[in-house]
């Protein structure tokens, strides 16, 4: 990959460092320079906005190790602004002091790790692109785990063998879009600035091992996805920092599994029930109030009143987005499953939860003889999408932390349970594989909210991948960012349309 590229050659340039770099920088060790810290800056940083004080976050473009700190890709560095001059009628020049001083060592959390800017580069125009490609395919994954089983045949899709999967996805490979003709630097030196015309870099003249941006023609400003190229400073030998090996991921895979034990999920482990039984056969057999069709209604030959069961109208509101308050799905030709939300209270007691926490209840209603024959109360952690229809009679509900598969009767049949909040279910049209996405939260929650407010959207979490049958077996688990789109499925594998030039896409099974 580009950025891969990209490493071996900063490596290459700073191998230079040992004849280079000011004495006070000592960079290089006494046997071998180390590999540098490549990061892009989250929030562009407007000089004359900008105060002593300030936090200025970057993202690892590349994994990193050291002895002391384990980055994987994706962890934040945070720095600090340590002075920022406009540029004005008596000084001709606008400077910018950066220090870097911790970062997501092999979890959440942030600990000690002095970073000194030792060169800056401007946005990579095809990070995105690579970005949106890197992960791996489902047809990939699942291949590779049917292969391993030591399953055989010579079909294609989820059940079938490897063999063909792994084909598909080779000459699916040679149709992602090529990269628009950007150069990088084929090495990079000690204070060198690449593709911002007028800036000047000073390694660690600064006020506490500060790196100085400066420029004399405007006041400085750096663009969100600059690129920093970042070294330990001097502070990093008298800092001490313990990791245990076992507890550090390596890549996007092992942090969307491992490091998430470090933090406790955003909604507690809590004693309250998942469900609630408020009607049970015998006390449900009444029969529900029916009426006529409404006038101006000329396709209905009757309505239920469902007001006795606690449903109420909505009021009117401003939404941007489609809500799931209410839902209808059939367990059986004579079954209708009414689902809603009575806007009760939802107990709180003792338990850390999303505000966007809601009980739904679930009446199971008997079309023959209009009599209700079972109501539960569901409590949902939040506000999407809670209930799929699958065939079969059968419906897909997510309650409290788990999935579960109802069949016929309103009986549990399966349950698939989640290890954090669920991002989104995709099912197949047979209805025989589902996509399940379970997030996994990669910064803690003071992070969490910097990101949030730098970046004025949610952050970038993983997504832990789950392609399971419908009698929820694991085919396969990967590991995806938040900000893949969520796969689509047929029900022979992955459908994915990737870019081959402009205006030009090609569909890939």
């Amino acid at each position: 990959m580009m950025q891969e590229v990209m490493s071996k050659r900063f490596l290459a340039g700073l191998l230079l460092w040992g004849a280079t770099i000011p004495g006070h920088l000592s960079y290089a060790s006494s046997s071998a320079p180390r590999v540098p810290v490549q990061a892009e800056l989250i929030k562009a940083i407007e000089l004359d906005r900008a105060h002593a004080g300030d936090s200025v976050l970057a993202r690892v473009q590349i994994e990193w190790k050291d002895p002391a700190c384990n980055l994987r890709k994706g962890a934040i560095l945070k720095g600090r602004v340590v002075s920022a001059a406009v540029r004005s009628k008596t000084t001709k020049t606008s400077d910018l002091a950066i220090v870097f001083e911790s970062g997501e060592c092999g979890g959440r959390d942030m600990k000690p790790l002095p970073l000194t800017i030792a060169a800056l580069m401007a946005p990579d125009p095809n990070s995105s692109l690579y970005r949106d490609q890197e992960h791996q395919s489902l047809s990939d994954a699942v291949g590779s785990a049917i292969g391993g089983a030591g399953s055989a045949g010579a079909g294609s899709g989820f059940s079938g063998g490897g063999g063909g999967l792994r084909s598909v996805q080779g000459a699916a490979a040679t149709a992602y879009v090529e990269p628009t003709r950007y150069k990088p630097p084929k090495a990079v030196l000690p204070g060198q600035v690449v593709g911002i015309g007028g800036l000047k870099l000073s390694v660690g003249n600064g006020a506490e091992g500060s790196s100085v941006l400066s420029t004399s023609s405007h006041n400085l400003r750096l663009e969100a996805g600059s690129q920093f190229v970042l070294v330990s400073s001097p502070k990093a030998s008298t800092v001490t920092a313990s990791i245990s090996p076992a507890s550090v991921g390596s890549g996007r895979a092992a942090a969307g599994s491992n490091n998430n034990s470090e933090v406790s999920p955003t909604v507690a482990d809590a004693p309250l029930p998942d469900e609630t039984e408020i009607c049970t056969p015998p006390e449900c057999s009444v029969a529900l109030a029916t009426s006529a069709a409404e006038p101006g209604i000329t396709q209905s030959t009757a309505s239920i009143s469902v007001k006795e069961l606690g449903y109420t109208l909505p009021g009117n509101r401003q939404m941007d987005q489609f809500d799931y308050d209410a839902a209808l799905s059939y367990l059986g030709p004579k079954k209708l499953l009414f689902t809603f939300n009575p806007h009760s209270l939802v107990s709180r007691e003792g338990v850390e939860v999303s505000p966007q926490m809601r009980t739904v209840r679930a009446v199971l209603i008997d079309l023959q003889t209009m009599k209700v024959l079972q109501t539960t109360d569901w409590r949902v952690l939040d506000a999407r999408q809670y209930l799929w229809s699958i065939g079969n009679e059968k419906v897909l509900v997510h309650v409290g932390r788990e999935l579960r598969i109802y069949g016929p009767g309103f009986k549990v049949e399966q349950k698939f349970s989640l290890n954090g909040p669920l991002a989104y279910v995709r099912i197949s049209p047979s209805g025989r594989y589902f996509a399940v996405g379970v997030l996994q939260e990669r910064h803690s929650r003071a992070t969490h909210e910097q990101l949030a407010e730098a970046e004025g959207r949610e952050p970038e979490e993983d997504v832990e991948l789950h392609v399971l049958t419908a009698d929820f077996h694991t085919l396969a688990t990967v590991a995806r960012s938040s900000r893949d789109v969520p796969p689509v499925l047929s029900d022979e594998g992955e459908i994915r349309i990737p870019t081959i030039g402009k205006n030009r896409w090609r569909i890939v099974e």
